[in-house]
């Protein structure tokens, strides 16, 4: 083999070795969107969406059906509204991943905005998740678990954490 023949074979190499990193790293990014995690905005809205319209409070209140809906585009046309606001940070006190979300909902006797947030720590499905009323803002509390987590996070495994996780219901207080 001469020289330019090694190049050639090199450099046809190198491509055929960049076009498999291409590939995978799209196939890894089309697997991310199509099997979307817990944490996932998306996933996370329909999870909140479905006990949102399991709730006899929030149902008799709105009516029925309730549907979901995100953000609107900003302009005065109708669309699709799929962008859910998102905020995705670490937790400062105990490190966990947080996903914090709002989106609207609209019955038949009403609108609403849900709050909702989930933690990738603890065996809880929400940190909290509320519906608020725009008509009046009053707040329908599905699930509120931030002081049972602070709890959790601030005790440290001590002996306290025991008790204290005992009085707040289960499992911030279990040791192995």
């Amino acid at each position: 083999m001469t020289f330019s023949e090694k190049m050639s074979a090199g450099f046809w190499g190198l491509v055929y070795l960049g076009a498999f990193g291409l590939a995978c790293t799209c196939l890894y990014f089309i697997g991310a969107e199509l099997f979307p995690s817990r944490m996932n905005p998306y996933s996370v809205f329909n999870r909140a969406l479905d006990d949102v319209k399991a709730d006899l409070h929030v149902s008799s209140k709105f009516g029925e059906p309730i549907k979901g809906f995100g953000k609107d585009g900003g302009d005065r046309r109708e669309g699709r509204r799929r962008y859910i606001d998102h905020y995705e940070f670490d937790h400062p006190k105990d490190g966990s991943k947080r996903v914090r979300i709002r989106f609207n909902i609209e019955g038949p006797h009403g609108r609403a905005l849900v709050f909702a947030e989930v933690s990738n720590k603890g065996s809880d499905k929400w940190v909290y998740l509320m519906v608020q009323d725009v008509r009046d803002g009053s707040v329908v509390v599905l699930a509120d678990n931030r002081a049972k987590m602070e709890l959790a996070s601030g005790a440290g495994g001590d002996k306290d954490a025991g008790i204290f996780g005992n009085l707040m219901g289960g499992a911030a207080g279990k040791s192995s």
